[in-house]
């Protein structure tokens, strides 16, 4: 694997000049040479809110962070298969602190939803963080919660592969001028492009914390489960015309059964899409590249036999950011079975009881748990 790491180093460079090519690092030709060049101006910013007054949880846990809406230009001069001016998105993203400018001396976390899934699933535990003083910035991916294509055209061209997830939060972070993120915060299918993203430039992002992460490897199918060969398939029939009703119809009934019943079924087909461009050969060598640079990184998964991701594949991912069995806290019922005093540098929570609310249910520990991340933190230069 260090080897692996060796071969990656020479295409893999700071934020203004580096870009994924397929050739070097993913499967495929390559298309289109391009580099991601970080703007201060890409975009004028729709500096409002849409947020409207809630009641109950919803409201305590958007009280803190508000709903904002800023349009980003992303992809561009990326693929054949691609416009040249790139796609123009606009981006529906969740703020701490919309009405101020980054400031360097407050810790940054920027957080990457699930597939499917939205921002909104964050909010337990970015609300606590928010609390703590810290600038909170999430947003959603495109097709997901209400950031939309400016031009019908384009409603399918983003795949949602992880390469273009990692130009379109690039981009959105130069529209909004975020040089530094103290924590990269990343759930389920999100987690990947956080570990890409740091692999890539692991001095602008100090800091992982990965939610629930997704597979790492492509697994084979399972009942009940959405797995790589099976979204591998529906992904290449979906970008034939004469099979894609076809896809859409046998998704439309197939949802529940994988799981997503509350979701749309352009989002289930978007889930499918971001799985069959997972690159996960090249994810492994970023975390090994993460471990080896001694990247601080913090993992949260379940412990139990019918969770999403099996235990076996989670402890794997883990081992590849260099933390092991004996660093994680155990939580079993709410209730914690290990001190952590006799936890030898904690490194994460284990969850060993299902529970389909894990974020809600365990947003304090998990919101400490990045507190004492950023305290591991050198200061800044």
């Amino acid at each position: 694997m260090l080897n692996i790491v060796k071969q990656l180093t020479p295409a893999i460079g700071r934020v203004k000049t580096c870009c994924l090519f397929r050739s070097s690092l993913y499967e495929g030709s390559l298309t289109r040479a391009s580099s991601l060049v970080f703007r201060s101006k890409i975009a004028i910013c729709r500096r409002q809110s849409s947020s409207t007054a809630s009641t109950g949880s919803e409201y305590s846990n958007e009280l803190l962070l508000e709903k904002r809406y800023i349009p980003v230009r992303t992809c561009y001069d990326l693929w054949y298969d691609v416009p040249k001016a790139g796609l123009t998105f606009d981006v529906e993203y969740y703020d701490s602190r919309p009405d101020e400018s980054i400031d360097p001396g407050v810790p940054l976390v920027l957080a990457l939803h699930d597939s499917p899934g939205s921002a909104k699933d964050l909010l337990p535990v970015l609300h606590l963080l928010a609390r703590l003083g810290y600038r909170v910035i999430a947003p959603n991916f495109p097709g997901y919660g209400k950031t939309k294509w400016n031009h019908w055209k384009e409603w399918n061209v983003f795949t949602g592969a992880i390469d273009e997830k990692m130009h379109f939060v690039f981009d959105f972070q130069a529209t909004l001028n975020i040089a530094r993120v103290d924590v990269l915060l990343g759930h389920g299918l999100g987690c990947s492009t956080c570990v890409a993203l740091a692999g890539t430039d692991s001095k602008m992002y100090r800091s992982v914390a990965l939610l629930c992460p997704a597979e790492h490897l492509p697994l084979k199918p399972s009942r009940g489960r959405l797995r790589f060969q099976t979204a591998a398939r529906l992904s290449q029939y979906w970008e034939t015309l004469q099979t894609r009703p076809f896809v859409w119809f046998y998704m439309m009934l197939m949802k529940s059964s994988y799981g997503y019943s509350g979701y749309t079924t352009k989002q289930v087909i978007d889930a499918a899409r971001t799985i069959a461009g997972g690159r996960y050969t090249a994810l492994q060598a970023f975390m090994v590249r993460l471990q080896v640079q001694e990247h601080p990184c913090r993992v949260v998964y379940h412990s139990v036999k019918d969770s999403k991701v099996p235990p076996d594949v989670s402890l794997k991912y883990a081992e590849l950011l260099g933390i092991k069995p004996e660093q994680f806290v155990v939580y079993q019922s709410h209730r914690k079975l290990s001190n952590p005093g006799e936890v030898t540098s904690p490194k994460g929570l284990q969850i060993a009881h299902d529970t389909p609310e894990l974020i809600e249910a365990y947003s304090k520990p998990i919101a400490s748990m990045v507190l004492d991340l950023v305290r591991t933190l050198k200061p800044k230069r």
